[in-house]
């Protein structure tokens, strides 16, 4: 059965599968083109299949596994990672975790694997493209992580929220996760948000045409990422506004009691401030990112001495 975000009976979903009386599917996961993964299906087999929106087969996806198929997690470029108890799938050596092409074929270049130490029951990919695994493995990749860890990404995942006027784009790309749906949200002070529509998946973005905002406010998308068992929001702001200079004013009586040394950080309405410390005007690390609302925000160093330190803050670019 699928619902509608409001609860009411999605009609979509006309033709139910047929499995097992009794028994459900281990996994699922809904694809943009509204097509869904589901994984060990009674029935079908321990594997991954692909299903129609009118609840049919596809028949040209076919994903064989010697033992049950747990999680899956979906790139934004198509590839699909699964885990599970298996040892292979489609007859190639994969101990519990791979990853596909989105044909279903196996990537030979994912070799990240916990090697007989336990099956993955949990997938998750970070906004950076790192996965998040979970499981009764005791190692995973070689290394000591007893039922949880963290695999850097073996390619690089990107995105970007744009906006030139009129149209909205959200490219997302390479590692990080695909999203089931995504809307587009507007506000003037960074509080109040308003409704301005869902988007259209294209083969390179999500995008939104033909939108309409009052001047120096924000623009929020925001994707909903579902893995069968759970989901959860993912966001990404952009401004409107022209970008202008920012400035740093000092603050009557800083520092304070404390001990942290404050400032005031002024600048354009919704752009993003990174603020930087130095010790001889050289050398600059950061200290902190704040966006700019409707006011100017303080800033506080808790770890300011009595040595000179010298602050800066500049534009993040999104």
């Amino acid at each position: 059965m699928r619902l509608n975000s409001n609860g009411s009976f999605n009609q979509e979903l006309l033709v139910i599968p047929s499995f097992v009386p009794g028994f459900v599917p281990e996994c699922g996961a809904l694809l943009p083109d509204r097509k869904y993964l589901l994984g060990s299906v009674p029935g079908v087999g321990y594997g991954l299949s692909r299903w129609h929106a009118d609840g049919n087969r596809d028949t040209n996806f076919n994903v064989s596994a010697d033992s049950v198929i747990l999680c899956s997690a979906v790139q934004a470029d198509g590839k699909i990672i699964v885990g599970g108890y298996f040892k292979t799938i489609n007859g190639v050596a994969r101990d519990s975790l791979a990853r596909l092409h989105p044909d279903g074929t196996v990537d030979w270049t994912f070799t990240l694997s916990p090697t007989n130490s336990g099956a993955v029951h949990a997938l998750a990919i970070e906004p950076d493209g790192r996965l998040m695994a979970g499981g009764s493995f005791s190692r995973i990749a070689g290394v000591n992580r007893p039922r949880l860890a963290r695999l850097n990404h073996i390619q690089p995942g990107s995105q970007t929220l744009s906006w030139d006027g009129s149209d909205v784009w959200w490219n997302r790309s390479g590692s990080v996760q695909e999203l089931n749906a995504a809307g587009l949200e507007g506000s003037v002070d960074g509080v109040t948000w308003v409704q301005l529509g869902d988007a259209e998946r294209t083969e390179t973005d999500w995008r939104w045409d033909g939108t309409t905002t009052a001047p120096n406010a924000l623009l929020r998308a925001r994707g909903r990422i579902g893995n069968g068992k759970s989901s959860w929001l993912l966001e990404s702001v952009v401004p409107t506004g022209p970008v202008s200079e920012i400035s740093l004013s000092a603050i009557a009586g800083a520092p304070e009691s404390s001990g942290d040394f404050a400032f005031g950080v002024h600048g354009s309405f919704g752009h993003v401030a990174v603020i930087e410390v130095s010790t001889n005007l050289l050398h600059w690390a950061p200290l902190g990112t704040n966006r700019i609302s409707t006011q100017p925000f303080i800033f506080k160093d808790p770890f300011a001495t009595q040595a000179i330190r010298y602050y800066r803050a500049r534009v993040w670019a999104n």
